[in-house]
């Protein structure tokens, strides 16, 4: 199984709202540079424009939003590869609110490929409009930035209440963390049984597990209200694969799952109460799928969602416990 970026999210007063699992829905197109000389180069550096597209970004502004952006450009190679980029890292490639660059963004760079000049970033809006497009900055090019230089965290605590961001970098983006490194405000990395990482991933890495002895864990675990995402390219549909567990020393905790043809999200009490909610698609071996579960402990119910396709919601019932059978 081939594992990619789990977001988790407390969603708070938007419990179910699967919508606010999904950063990546809002598509930023790259605009050309900048025309007039005085504005397309500042201080040895390039500037491109970045615009939003309002009308995929719900019927509200959103707040402390971190916006997903790709940009696949000739000039973003470096310099070495014919582009305009000074650091192979990619360290130059800053984001700002304005168009001459005084008004820093906080930023993460997810994946940068200086030979292809392929960039993928997080950038952290102040606000994302829903009724007119936002355009924000990228500069590239000043062979004086030599380290990284995002003012702060794109996921800080606020609307979303993220919990953990695990990106499970390939090998290529080390510069930027690894295959346990948690991006959020926490930093409360994984650690790794013999879990193995791939470049090979949905975006760029991907970890690597067997079902059994390969895993990455964390004991900072707390049952609450929250939303599991994840993309997942399945080897095989087995009989039942937990994909994802969190358990409290209690014994309360949630289990994201193949279970032969279904993809499964449990919710599981140490009073023996439970529920399973299951897809409405089938697990697709060798294709990756964004795999989404919902707890809500409060409201009684979990739920799932595959490639944005809502389940059949868990079903709770109060099992008994028996001795001998």
């Amino acid at each position: 199984v081939l594992f990619r970026s789990i977001y988790y999210i407390a969603l708070g007063g938007n419990t179910g709202q699967q919508t606010d699992t999904h950063p990546t829905i809002w598509q930023v197109t790259v605009a050309p540079l900048l025309v007039t000389i005085s504005s397309s180069v500042i201080a040895s550096q390039f500037v491109r424009s970045l615009t939003t597209d309002h009308t995929k970004c719900g019927s509200s502004d959103s707040a402390n939003f971190p916006l997903y952006v790709y940009i696949s450009d000739p000039t973003f190679k470096s310099g070495a590869n014919g582009g305009n980029v000074a650091s192979n890292l990619g360290y130059d490639i800053n984001f700002w609110s304005n168009s001459v660059a005084t008004a820093p963004l906080s930023w993460e760079i997810d994946y940068y490929d200086p030979v292809n000049g392929v960039l993928f970033a997080w950038v952290l809006l102040p606000t994302l409009s829903h009724s007119a497009n936002v355009v924000i900055y990228v500069t590239y090019g000043n062979p004086g930035i030599t380290t990284f230089q995002s003012v702060g965290h794109v996921w800080p605590a606020g609307s979303f209440d993220i919990l953990g961001i695990f990106h499970f970098r390939g090998a290529a983006a080390s510069a930027f963390g690894s295959l346990i490194t948690d991006s959020s405000q926490f930093q409360q990395n994984l650690s790794n049984s013999s879990a193995t990482t791939t470049d090979a991933g949905f975006i760029d890495g991907a970890a690597v597990f067997n079902g059994s002895s390969a895993y990455l864990h964390s004991s900072n675990y707390t049952l609450a209200t929250l939303t599991v995402s994840c993309w997942v390219k399945p080897s095989s549909s087995a009989s039942k694969y937990a994909v994802w567990t969190g358990f409290d020393l209690s014994g309360n905790g949630v289990m994201l799952a193949i279970n032969g043809s279904n993809w499964e999200f449990w919710f599981i009490s140490s009073d023996s109460t439970f529920g399973i909610a299951v897809s409405t698609g089938t697990v697709q071996v060798g294709v990756w799928q964004q795999v989404v579960g919902v707890l809500s402990p409060s409201g009684g119910f979990a739920r799932i969602y595959v490639n944005d396709v809502a389940g059949t919601d868990a079903s709770y019932r109060s099992e008994e416990r028996r001795v001998g059978k």
